[in-house]
């Protein structure tokens, strides 16, 4: 009974409203980073690594600057649970860029563009490696920031401070 109340309350209708808009945000970003991934090497193996790093990165985004505006702002439970899965976390998506750069060092990117133009080749090589690392990077820094945003909110929801 508690939770169809709860999703009575305007302010929690907001919420879930706002988080269907960066719901669709996460959408967007991934579908104008993958394009030209798609379009030009629909066969390219490590797309669905991006697509993690892409919805990792835009959703610990919002979890530690807009917290408040989040549907989980005051679910202490829920919080807890994400500082303790974000932990392991960190550590899996270390392996996953770890893996992605043995890759392009041992076998190279290019290896996976080899029909299409030396041009092109050097072009798709470049964004791919640059979409890659830039949201796999932000993945990690997210993530290992993460378990201390939560820890502040969990105290502040705890101590009852005001701000969550």
């Amino acid at each position: 009974m508690k939770i169809l109340e709860a999703l009575q309350n305007p302010e929690t209708k907001l919420k879930w409203k706002l988080e269907g808009y960066w719901a669709l945000l996460t959408l967007v970003v991934t579908f104008f980073s993958l394009y030209p991934i798609l379009r030009k090497a629909p066969q390219y193996q490590y797309v669905w690594l991006i697509v993690l790093f892409v919805v990792v990165s835009t959703t610990l985004f919002r979890y530690i600057f807009f917290l408040k505006y989040t549907p989980v702002s005051h679910q202490l439970f829920i919080k807890a649970g994400i500082l303790t899965v974000s932990i392991p976390s960190f550590f899996l998506l270390i392996r996953a860029v770890n893996a992605f750069l043995t890759f392009a060092d041992i076998q190279g990117i290019q290896s996976q563009f080899e029909y299409m133009t030396a041009v092109d080749n050097e072009n798709m090589t470049a964004y791919v490696k640059s979409v890659t690392l830039f949201f796999g990077t932000s993945a990690i820094l997210l993530t290992g920031a993460l378990p201390f945003r939560m820890m502040v909110s969990i105290w502040r929801q705890y101590n009852k401070k005001g701000s969550i």
